[in-house]
């Protein structure tokens, strides 16, 4: 899964609304082993789609007390 991670991750904040999307619903899709890109999922929260938001914060809450590093973009 990692090296997944490390090509999704990044992706959340690609240019293009359709990899961001597509990047989001992978790593949702991919529960607790999304967890190397609590960080990525963190800065997604403060991208500009609300899917691409949404999808991400129901991945950080799947990963529960391991999103603790994400809780500042979590609760603007």
């Amino acid at each position: 899964a990692k090296p997944a991670i490390a090509v999704l991750g990044p992706r959340l904040t690609d240019d293009q609304i359709s990899v961001r999307t597509a990047a989001a619903e992978i790593l949702l899709s991919m529960g607790h082993a999304a967890k190397d890109a609590i960080d990525d999922l963190g800065d997604a929260l403060e991208g500009e789609d609300s899917n691409v938001r949404k999808l991400a914060a129901e991945t950080l809450a799947i990963l529960g007390p391991d999103a603790k590093p994400a809780l500042p973009e979590l609760l603007k």
